[in-house]
C-alpha cells in the first residue's frame, strides 16, 4: 500500500480568485503514518517561491475533523494580490515534503451601509438654528460594510433658495460612533459643498468593533430666506483607503 509523503490542500481551492475574508480558514487532509504527535506548518506568501512569507507558522496540532487540520491565518492578507500557501507535516525530528502549492486572492470588497439616512428637523423659524447633536433628532450613520478600511467624502446640494454657495448656514461634523472608528475626521463644523475631494473621514475601519461614525448635519435658515419646503441630498463616496 502507498502511503502520501506531503500533506494535501482541501481549501480554500486552488485558483480561486473571490474570497472576501482578510484571515481565510485554511483546511489540508492530515499526513497518515507520518508519526506520534504530528504537526504542521503553513506557509503563505504573495512569492511563489515563499522567499519572505508573509505567514510562517508552525506547531499547529493535527485536527481530526474528518482527518482533517484547519488553521485561522493569524494576520490579515493584503487584498487584490495573488498569495501561494503550503504546508508540511512535523514529528520525531523531522519534517515531510512541502504539500503542492495553491494559490488564492483576497477580492476588496468597498461597501458602505447608511442605517440612518434621512433628517427631518421639522419647522424652523428664519434664523433659527438646529442640529442633531443638541437635539434628539438622530444623525446619519455611516457603516463600512466592507474588508478594506474606506476614506470617505461627503458632501450636498444647497439647501437654501438664497444661498447657492457653501455657507456656514448649512454644516456637518463627523462623530465616531464606535470607539477608534476612524483614523482623522473633520470633527468640527465644516461647510457643506455641492463638489469636493476633501475627506471627512480618513480610514474608516471595517473591523466589526469599530466600522461606524455619525455625520452631524447643522442648519441655520437666512434672515431673506422664502417659505416652504427645503431639501438637499446628502452624497456618501467611498474610497479605499489603505
Amino acid at each position: 500500500m502507498t502511503y502520501n509523503t506531503k500533506p494535501v490542500l482541501y481549501s480554500p481551492e486552488n485558483g480561486i480568485d473571490n474570497l472576501l475574508v482578510r484571515q481565510p480558514l485554511f483546511v489540508w487532509y492530515n499526513l497518515p503514518y507520518f508519526g506520534d504527535s504530528t504537526t504542521y506548518q503553513i506557509m503563505i506568501d504573495d512569492n511563489s517561491d515563499f522567499s519572505s512569507p508573509e505567514i510562517s507558522k508552525s506547531g499547529i496540532a493535527e485536527g481530526y475533523d474528518n482527518g482533517k487540520t484547519n488553521h485561522t491565518a493569524e494576520s490579515k492578507i493584503v487584498v487584490d494580490k495573488i498569495h501561494y500557501w503550503r504546508v508540511r507535516a512535523y514529528s520525531d525530528g523531522k519534517y515531510s515534503e512541502w504539500s503542492d502549492t495553491w494559490n488564492f486572492t483576497v477580492l476588496s470588497s468597498i461597501a458602505i451601509l447608511l442605517p440612518v439616512k434621512e433628517i427631518n428637523f421639522g419647522k424652523i423659524n428664519l434664523t433659527e438654528t438646529k442640529d442633531t447633536i443638541s437635539s434628539e433628532i438622530t444623525p446619519i450613520k455611516i457603516v463600512n460594510d466592507g474588508n478594506v478600511d474606506l476614506n470617505i467624502i461627503v458632501k450636498a446640494t444647497y439647501i437654501w433658495d438664497s444661498i447657492k454657495e457653501e455657507s456656514e448656514k448649512y454644516q456637518f461634523l463627523i462623530n465616531e460612533d464606535k470607539p477608534n472608528s476612524y483614523l482623522s475626521a473633520l470633527e468640527t463644523w465644516t461647510n457643506f459643498k455641492n463638489e469636493t475631494d476633501e475627506l471627512a473621514i480618513t480610514r474608516l475601519y471595517y473591523d466589526d468593533e469599530k466600522d461606524s461614525a455619525k455625520i452631524h448635519v447643522k442648519v441655520t435658515v437666512p434672515s431673506d430666506e422664502p417659505p416652504f419646503e427645503k431639501n438637499s441630498t446628502i452624497t456618501v463616496v467611498a474610497e479605499m483607503g489603505e
